[in-house]
C-alpha cells in the first residue's frame, strides 16, 4: 500500500516537472546562433526554413544564411564594412542588402553579387509583394523606386526633412510608407509620387514600420520608446503600446494581423495583442541591444538580432494565445497565469532629479493583466491612497492605468515610491528622489528668466518663446510683456500668491524682428510696486540650424592635483554659447557615471539638431595613443586603471558622428600634465598633453595646445585658452576656422610663444558662431 502511494506521488511529481518544463519551453528560446560580429539585421525566408543575418565588420561585413536548426549554410561577403539591412525577395530566390551607398542584390543559389543600385547612404529598403520593385530610403532624406527588370530608378520621393530610417510597400503595391528622424510617417502614391498623408504622433525618431497583410493597419516603433498602431485609410492613431524602457528598433505584425512583435534597445522582445493593447509576454536573453526582429510566415517563430553577436530563435506559440474577448469562456479549458503589476516611471524619469517649484506632478504607467485593487504613493514618510474610482467605472478589456498625482515637495530630498496591487499581489516601483531647493529671499521681488537664459542671446528663428518665473511675497496682479518698447502681451492675475519663490509662471510667444530685440517683462504686485527687467535677443535671419552643446568642467579632483580654472571656464563657456544660439547642458566636478550618462543623453538628443558642440576643461591623459577624460573620482594607481576609471574621448566622438548632424565641434582644454603618472610603476617615458585624433567627417577638434604639448591652467579667473576663445566666439562675421585661427594668434602672443592652440578639421560646410 505504502509503495503504491509512493509510486503515485513520484509519478505526480514527475508529471508536474514535465508540465512546467513544457509550459516554459513554449515561451522560451529555441536556438542561439553565434555570429562573429554584432548583428544589425535579420530576415526569415518566405518558407520559414532559413534565416538571413547581416553584420558589421571591419572589412566586407558578412551576410550569413542559417538553417532554422542552427547550422550555418553559407556565408556571403558584402562589398562594404557596414551592412544596414538585409531581406529575402518575396519568392525567396534572391536577397538584398544595403551597405553604404549601394543596394546589393544576390541570387541565393550562387551567392555572387548580381547587381548594385546607387543611392546616397541607404538606410533601409523594401521589396514590393510581387518582387518587381524595390524602394530604398536614404540619409539624404529621399526615397528611390527601382525597377528590378531594368535596374533603373524610376521615381524619387522627396518630403522628409531628415534621414529616412524605415520604408514599406503596401501589400497591393499602390502605396509606400516611410518613417524618418523628423518624427513623421509619410504615405506616398507609387504611381504619382504624391505624398498622400503625413502621420504625426511620435515624439522621437521613427525607427521601424510594418503594414499588416490586409493593408489596413500600420505599426510604428520610435526612439520615444512607444509602439503605435495606425489605420492607413484615415491616418488615425488607434492605439499606443507602452512598456519598453528604451528605443524601439524593430516592429512586425503576426501573419494574421492579431499581434504585434517589437524589439528594443532594452534587450527584450515583446508580443502585444492588437485588439486589447495587452502585453502578452516578453522574451529576455540578449546581453546587448536588439537591432532587428522578424517573425516566420507561419507565426510559430520569432528571430532577434543583437549587438551581443547572437541571433536568438524564440517559440512564439501565437496559435494558442487567446484573445481577451474569449478569455472568460475558455478559462475551464486552460488556466490563465496572472502576474503582478509592472510600474514604468514617466516623471520623474531618472532616479535623481531636481525641482525649482514645490508643486510637482508624479506620472507613471502601470501595466497589469488583472484589475488593480489599490494604488498607493509613498512620499517620504507619508502614505497617500490614489483614488481609482474612475478606473472601475469604465468598462475595460485592458486594465492598465495612466497614473498621475500632484504632490507638494518639502525642502531637500523627497523620496517617492508607487505601490500597485492586483489579485496576484503587490509590487513597488523603483525609488525616485526629487531635490527641492527652497528659495529663502522672498522680501525682494524679482524675475527669474528661463528663456532667454542670459542678458544677451541670439536666435535662429523669428518665433521665440519667452519664459519667466516672477518671485514675490505679495500677490502679483498683472504682468505685461514689451517687445522693442511696444506692448506685446498683457495678463491680469486673479489668484493669490501661494509660492513666493514663483508667484507667477509667465510664458508667451513673440515674433522677433531682424537684428536686436529688447524684451521687457513688467509685473505689478498688490501694493502697486512694479518689477521689471529687460533682455536682448539678436535674431539672425537665414539661420535655420539648431545648436546643442555639452559642457563639462572638472577641477576638484579627490586623488589628484586640483585645478583653478575649469569650473569658471565651463560656466563662462555655457553663458557665451547660450548667447550665440546654443541649447546648453553643463556639468561641473563630474564623476565617471555622470560623464557617461551626460554623453549618452547628449548623443540621443543630438540627432534633432544641426550643430553639436562638446567642451571639456580639466585633467586629461593619453595612454597608448588614446585620449581619456579624467573624472573627479578617478583613482589611477597604475596605468591599467585608466580604462576602468576614465572616459575615452572617442565615446563622445562616436556619439556625435552617429547623430548625423551637419557640424560637430569638439573643444578640449585638457592638455595639462597627468598628475597621476608619476606614481605609475614600470613607466619609463612620461606622456605630455593629448594625442592626435583625426576629426571625423563634418567635424573639427580643437586643442588648447598642440598634441603632445601641455597648456597652463592660467593665473586668472579663466584659463588662457578658454579666456581667448570666449572673446573670439563673440566676434561676428567669422567662420569657425577664422575663430580658431584668431585664438591661436592671440594665445601665442599672450604666452610668449610657449602655447600654440591646434585643430584637426574635416568640416564640409560653413559655420559661424555669430554672423
Amino acid at each position: 500500500m505504502c509503495k503504491t502511494m509512493y509510486r503515485q506521488k513520484l509519478l505526480a511529481n514527475l508529471f508536474c516537472i514535465v508540465l512546467v518544463f513544457l509550459t516554459q519551453n513554449i515561451y522560451t528560446q529555441v536556438q542561439t546562433f553565434k555570429c562573429a560580429y554584432k548583428v544589425n539585421s535579420v530576415s526569415f525566408s518566405p518558407d520559414g526554413k532559413y534565416i538571413l543575418s547581416s553584420s558589421t565588420a571591419y572589412t566586407n561585413g558578412p551576410i550569413d544564411l542559417w538553417d532554422i536548426t542552427g547550422g550555418l549554410v553559407k556565408s556571403f561577403r558584402s562589398y562594404n564594412d557596414y551592412n544596414n539591412s538585409v531581406c529575402f525577395s518575396p519568392d525567396g530566390k534572391y536577397f538584398a542588402n544595403c551597405a553604404g551607398n549601394i543596394l546589393q542584390l544576390f541570387p541565393l543559389e550562387s551567392g555572387r553579387l548580381y547587381i548594385t543600385l546607387g543611392h546616397s547612404f541607404i538606410t533601409c529598403f523594401s521589396f514590393s509583394s510581387d518582387g518587381k520593385y524595390i524602394i530604398s530610403g536614404s540619409e539624404n532624406k529621399t526615397l528611390k523606386l527601382w525597377d528590378l527588370t531594368t535596374f533603373k530608378a524610376i521615381r524619387t520621393f522627396e518630403g522628409h526633412s531628415k534621414d529616412i530610417l524605415s520604408v514599406n510597400f503596401s501589400p497591393d503595391g499602390k502605396y509606400i510608407i516611410s518613417g524618418s528622424k523628423d518624427k513623421t510617417i509619410k504615405q506616398w502614391n507609387v504611381e504619382t509620387g504624391e505624398n498622400v498623408r503625413t502621420l504625426i504622433g511620435h515624439s522621437g525618431t521613427v525607427t521601424s514600420l510594418c503594414i499588416s497583410t490586409d493593408g489596413k493597419y500600420l505599426v510604428s516603433g520610435s526612439k520615444d520608446t512607444s509602439v503605435k498602431l495606425w489605420e492607413l485609410s484615415t491616418g488615425d492613431n488607434i492605439s499606443t503600446f507602452i512598456g519598453h524602457m528604451m528605443n524601439i528598433t524593430s516592429v512586425k505584425f503576426s501573419p494574421d494581423g492579431k499581434y504585434i512583435v517589437s524589439g528594443s534597445k532594452d534587450k527584450s522582445v515583446t508580443i502585444w495583442e492588437v485588439a486589447t493593447g495587452m502585453k502578452i509576454r516578453s522574451y529576455v536573453g540578449h546581453t546587448g541591444d536588439i537591432n532587428s526582429i522578424d517573425i516566420s510566415s507561419d507565426g510559430k517563430y520569432i528571430i532577434s538580432a543583437s549587438d551581443d553577436k547572437t541571433l536568438k530563435l524564440w517559440n512564439s506559440n501565437l496559435d494558442i494565445i487567446t484573445s481577451s474577448d474569449n478569455l472568460k469562456k475558455e478559462t475551464d479549458e486552460r488556466s490563465v497565469t496572472e502576474t503582478k503589476p509592472a510600474i514604468i516611471w514617466q516623471t520623474p524619469y531618472s532616479s535623481d532629479e531636481t525641482s525649482k517649484i514645490p508643486n510637482y506632478t508624479i506620472r507613471a504607467y502601470i501595466q497589469t493583466n488583472s484589475p488593480l485593487q489599490n494604488v498607493k504613493i509613498y512620499h517620504n514618510a507619508t502614505k497617500i491612497d490614489y483614488d481609482i474610482t474612475d478606473y472601475f467605472t469604465e468598462a475595460k478589456s485592458k486594465y492598465d492605468l495612466n497614473f498621475e498625482k500632484n504632490i507638494v515637495l518639502t525642502e531637500g530630498n523627497n523620496q517617492v515610491i508607487i505601490e500597485a496591487t492586483n489579485s496576484t499581489g503587490s509590487v513597488t516601483s523603483e525609488v525616485r528622489l526629487i531635490n527641492y531647493a527652497k528659495l529663502t529671499d522672498y522680501t525682494k521681488p524679482g524675475i527669474i528668466w528661463q528663456t532667454p537664459h542670459s542678458s544677451m542671446e541670439s536666435s535662429n528663428v523669428a518665433n521665440y518663446t519667452v519664459k519667466a518665473c516672477i518671485k514675490s511675497n505679495l500677490t502679483i496682479i498683472q504682468v505685461a510683456l514689451y517687445l522693442n518698447n511696444s506692448l506685446w502681451a498683457f495678463e491680469k492675475i486673479f489668484k493669490p500668491t501661494l509660492y513666493p519663490e514663483c508667484a507667477v509662471n509667465f510664458e508667451r510667444n513673440i515674433e522677433l524682428n531682424p537684428g536686436s530685440n529688447e524684451i521687457k517683462i513688467e509685473a505689478t504686485n498688490s501694493e502697486n510696486e512694479k518689477i521689471s527687467e529687460s533682455r536682448i535677443i539678436n535674431y539672425q535671419i537665414g539661420e535655420t540650424e539648431r545648436r546643442l552643446a555639452l559642457i563639462i568642467g572638472n577641477a576638484d579632483y579627490s586623488l589628484g592635483r586640483a585645478l583653478a580654472n575649469p569650473i569658471n571656464d565651463a560656466i563662462a563657456m555655457s553663458e557665451v554659447l547660450k548667447k550665440v544660439g546654443f541649447e546648453v547642458n553643463t556639468y561641473t566636478n563630474a564623476d565617471q557615471k555622470t560623464i557617461k550618462k551626460a554623453m549618452d543623453e547628449f548623443g540621443e538628443k543630438l540627432e534633432d539638431y544641426n550643430v553639436g558642440l562638446y567642451y571639456y576643461a580639466g585633467h586629461g591623459v593619453q595612454v597608448n595613443g588614446t585620449n581619456y577624460i579624467i573624472p573627479i573620482d578617478a583613482n589611477l594607481k597604475k596605468e591599467q586603471d585608466v580604462d576602468y576609471d576614465c572616459v575615452e574621448v572617442g565615446r563622445i566622438l562616436g556619439k556625435m558622428e552617429d547623430s548625423g548632424n551637419e557640424t560637430n565641434i569638439i573643444i578640449l582644454d585638457a592638455c595639462r600634465d597627468n598628475p597621476f603618472e608619476r606614481t605609475w610603476s614600470g613607466r619609463s617615458i612620461r606622456t605630455r598633453g593629448l594625442a592626435f585624433m583625426a576629426a571625423p567627417s563634418g567635424s573639427i577638434i580643437a586643442y588648447a595646445t598642440a598634441p603632445g604639448n601641455t597648456a597652463s591652467d592660467g593665473p586668472g579667473k579663466n584659463g588662457l585658452y578658454t579666456e581667448t576663445l570666449l572673446e573670439c566666439i563673440q566676434m561676428p562675421g567669422l567662420q569657425i576656422e577664422e575663430v580658431f585661427k584668431n585664438v591661436r594668434i592671440l594665445v601665442e602672443k599672450k604666452s610668449n610663444n610657449t602655447q600654440t592652440p591646434w585643430e584637426s578639421t574635416s568640416l564640409k560646410g560653413e559655420f559661424y558662431f555669430m554672423k
